[in-house]
């Protein structure tokens, strides 16, 4: 096994205490929907087109995404180069132990969508360039629910900064 991954950016493995001190520099919601038929999916009523970028952020950023299920089936939430940590679940304070790669959204009930809150750090400069977040259910992934992220450098002066 080799070493647990730390920031390059901060030399700090982001773990849920730091994260949860942690100033947002960016909140971003994320709307899942689906056709009627369920065969196509979108994200902020777009497919995936690997051609476009739909979110930039930087190497320093801590970005709190929202995630709403608009859809009367699971799905999930899943970023490429980053673990996160959940914070709500359905509006519920989600009392994460340890970081995650991936979180279930639920389906809408009643007329309520499932809602997730995760708050990922982009503190490892390594992870500059494009990368993909996504439903995790393959059918759904291959059905367009996938969009691009940029990560831009920073400056070398940019750090995290903590809540106080």
């Amino acid at each position: 096994m080799g070493r647990p991954h730390t920031t390059r950016a901060t030399n700090v493995r982001p773990t849920p205490a730091t994260l949860s001190r942690a100033q947002i520099t960016k909140r971003i919601t994320l709307s899942y929907t689906e056709n009627a038929a369920g065969t196509k999916f979108y994200i902020n009523g777009k497919q995936f087109d690997p051609s476009r970028i739909d979110t930039d952020v930087s190497v320093g950023d801590v970005v709190e995404f929202t995630i709403v299920n608009q859809t009367t089936e699971l799905h999930t939430f899943h970023i490429h180069q980053s673990d996160f940590l959940v914070t709500q679940v359905n509006g519920q304070s989600a009392n994460s132990v340890s970081l995650q790669d991936n979180v279930n959204v639920s389906y809408m009930a009643n007329g309520i969508p499932g809602t997730v809150k995760v708050v990922v750090p982009f503190w490892d400069p390594v992870a500059v360039g494009m990368f993909v977040y996504h439903c995790h259910i393959l059918e759904h992934e291959d059905g367009g629910m996938m969009t691009t992220i940029r990560l831009n450098a920073a400056p070398t002066n940019r750090l995290p900064t903590r809540r106080r």
